[in-house]
C-alpha cells in the first residue's frame, strides 16, 4: 500500500466517523440527497483539501447520511458546479483567492 493510499483510507475511515461535534449541528439527511466528499470532489475535479475549503465557507452544505457519515448535499455540489461553469478564467482565479480569504478570515 503506497503513502497515497494510506491517507485515503485514513480520509474514508474519518468520513464513516462523521463530522467532529466543533462543527456543530450537522443535519441527518435521506441517502439520496447525501453525498461523499470524495463523490463531490471527482465531480468538481478539485482536490479533497478545496472540498474541505469549501464547507468552512459555506460553499457545501455538510451533512451526515442514514450510516452517520460525514458528506455534503447533492444540491450544494449542482451549485458549486453551475458556479465554477459560469466563470472564465480571471473570474475562476478571483473565486479561488475570494474562497481562500474567506477560509483565512474564519480562522481568525
Amino acid at each position: 500500500m503506497t503513502g497515497s493510499d494510506r491517507r485515503r483510507q485514513k480520509a474514508i475511515e474519518r468520513q464513516d466517523r462523521g463530522y467532529p461535534a466543533q462543527m456543530g449541528a450537522v443535519p441527518l439527511v435521506e441517502d439520496d440527497l447525501w453525498i461523499s466528499q470524495f463523490e463531490a470532489a471527482e465531480i468538481l475535479d478539485i482536490a479533497m483539501l478545496r472540498i474541505g475549503l469549501l464547507i468552512q465557507i459555506d460553499r457545501l452544505e455538510p451533512v451526515h447520511n442514514s450510516a452517520g457519515q460525514g458528506g455534503v448535499t447533492r444540491s450544494s455540489v449542482a451549485r458549486e458546479l453551475a458556479r465554477r461553469a459560469d466563470a472564465g478564467f480571471l473570474k475562476r482565479v478571483r473565486n479561488s483567492v475570494s474562497d481562500f480569504a474567506r477560509s483565512l478570515a474564519r480562522s481568525i
